[in-house]
């Protein structure tokens, strides 16, 4: 469907137990995260397939018991269907209401 063949992911969460209240603390949720991707894309007509990498940094905080706000960046190296183009970022804001 996508055009890969090859792709590798994995990234690490970090999630700080440390405190009993506040921002950072075992009771919130939290959270800071870093991931990385590889990617190949399949030979088709468009061209020969080249590698795609990546890299993605994202953090849950949550504002109140059920407010989370989640900016998120991300960075792509050598975008695998857009071989004219040399990096990408990509930039987001999440947020969610949990009831």
């Amino acid at each position: 469907i996508t055009g890969t063949n090859a792709a590798v992911t994995g990234g690490v969460v970090l999630i700080p137990p440390f405190r009993s209240a506040g921002w950072g603390s075992k009771a919130n949720n939290d959270q800071l995260a870093l991931g990385f991707l590889w990617q190949r894309r399949a030979n088709t007509a468009e061209g020969p397939r080249h590698a795609e990498c990546g890299l993605e940094l994202s953090a849950v905080v949550q504002l109140t018991p059920t407010f989370f706000l989640q900016p998120d960046v991300q960075y792509i190296h050598h975008p695998a269907h857009n071989e004219g183009r040399g990096s990408a970022w990509v930039w987001q804001m999440q947020a969610v209401f949990r009831f």
